[in-house]
């Protein structure tokens, strides 16, 4: 995202789920560049990682040449908290099916939120191939 007019604002929000073997790197960059006085650019993300062999790299920058700006940046990145799984486990929940509950809740999310039809039916068709009767749910 580069600013280059005067009060700019951007937003840049990630938000998913890796599984199985993924690997994902995000390499956001904010360049506030000379003239964009009164900017603010901002990137956060989150990101459930649902096994234990995905791969996620975040490599944010952020690029200033001018006063009076601000750049932001915040990650969310983990598991599901051990807190979380025995949680669910006293209300007779497996690991897997917690795991399940919470991508299918990330997925859900996305898919509601999603800016446009296309975006839309990829992650549902994404959350299907993971979720039995992810499309029902969603519907």
């Amino acid at each position: 995202m580069r600013h280059r007019g005067r009060k700019t604002f951007s937003n840049m929000d990630a938000n998913g789920v890796l599984t199985g073997t993924s690997r994902k790197v995000l390499r956001g960059t904010i360049d506030l560049v000379h003239g964009c006085k009164g900017s603010e650019g901002s990137e956060r993300e989150t990101v459930l990682l649902a096994n234990q062999g995905v791969d996620n790299k975040t490599v944010p920058t952020i690029l200033c040449d001018e006063d009076d700006v601000a750049g932001n940046h915040g990650a969310t990145i983990g598991h599901v908290r051990p807190e979380q799984l025995f949680y669910l486990g006293c209300r007779g929940l497996s690991q897997e099916q917690a795991e399940s509950l919470f991508v299918a809740a990330k997925l859900e999310d996305a898919a509601l939120s999603a800016p446009t039809d296309d975006i839309r039916e990829n992650v549902v068709r994404l959350g299907s191939a993971l979720i039995d009767g992810f499309e029902e749910e969603i519907a």
